[in-house]
């Protein structure tokens, strides 16, 4: 029996599967034909990417979701990003199996283990937070992904001038959903239940911006913050980087315009991206990103041909 205190979390697993079903639906009908007719005709192909940028993902799901993210994300960058996957040796077998009709036919996708035994959101916050992860990076800009985050429209590359840029965060919003009440004997409707979910109530009020799931940053900003700042066990990364990023550079978004262009999380823009939305937005928004993205993508696929 779904209780009502329990309607919340039933409501966010519904807005998850939701979001998974439009990328399931997206990676089967048009992203793994496109992989399969593109990439057959890659081999030989001379790419002239560099060093300078890369994307990466840390994922040791060898799912379906986290091929859609990492084909759709190939799409939305027209193929000018390399990635990065990072799993651990457990995973690494079924990761690279996932990825196996494609990984001999370009050098955009690369795969690589973890000295960890699981993704775990802590040892990701304490993966991100080591010096040494962002030194071994050889890249000097990273487009940081997860398979929650969302490219929906082309990926605009002059973003990468900032030293980093990720979503607003969402400090002291809230918002009450309703479920209708209905009599135990007699089964009418009689009235609604309200549950008010609220977002970030303990962020300090000074962090505006920074939303890690979808981000752009430079490395070396990064190991800089990791190696002279100090940070609590149990603060998500993206809080400790944001809180001491102003004091190590000043290429930074000047306006929110330009961080909302890029990417949102709980508050509706047209962004080229999002991080999680699907458990914010109102649906009707949620919609009209699933539109815009699919329309988005046919018209990159077509592109192609």
């Amino acid at each position: 029996m779904i209780e009502p205190i329990d309607f919340l979390s039933e409501f966010k697993k519904y807005r998850k599967g939701m979001f998974e079903s439009h990328g399931i639906y997206m990676l089967h009908k048009f992203l793994n034909p496109w992989a399969e007719k593109t990439f057959s005709s890659w081999l030989n192909k001379n790419l002239d990417i560099g060093n300078e940028r890369c994307a990466l993902i840390l994922d040791d799901r060898a799912n379906e979701m986290l091929r859609f993210s990492v084909l759709n994300t190939l799409l939305m960058t027209k193929l000018n990003l390399p990635i990065k996957i990072y799993t651990t040796k457990k995973s690494l077998l079924a990761t690279q199996q996932l990825f196996s009709d494609i990984l001999n036919l370009t050098d955009l996708i690369e795969i690589s283990t973890l000295e960890i035994d699981e993704i775990s959101i802590d040892n990701y916050n304490a993966l991100l937070k080591s010096s040494n992860f962002w030194s071994c990076l050889i890249a000097k800009k990273v487009l940081i992904f997860q398979t929650d985050a969302l490219l929906i429209e082309p990926l605009e590359f002059s973003m990468f001038k900032y030293d980093y840029i990720g979503a607003l965060f969402s400090r002291g919003k809230s918002r009450s959903i309703s479920f209708p009440k209905f009599n135990k004997e007699s089964k009418e409707e009689v009235g609604n239940s309200w549950i008010t979910q609220k977002y970030n109530e303990n962020l300090s009020p000074k962090l505006l911006m920074g939303n890690g799931g979808l981000s752009i940053r430079n490395c070396e900003i990064m190991k800089l913050i990791s190696s002279n700042e100090t940070s609590d066990p149990n603060e998500n990364e993206d809080i400790f980087f944001s809180k001491y990023l102003w004091k190590y550079t000043n290429k930074l978004p000047s306006n929110i315009n330009i961080v909302n262009r890029f990417s949102i999380e709980a508050d509706f823009h047209k962004s080229i991206g999002y991080h999680g939305s699907h458990f914010y937005l109102d649906h009707s928004e949620l919609s009209s990103i699933y539109d815009r993205h699919i329309r988005t993508l046919l018209g990159l696929v077509a592109s192609f041909n």
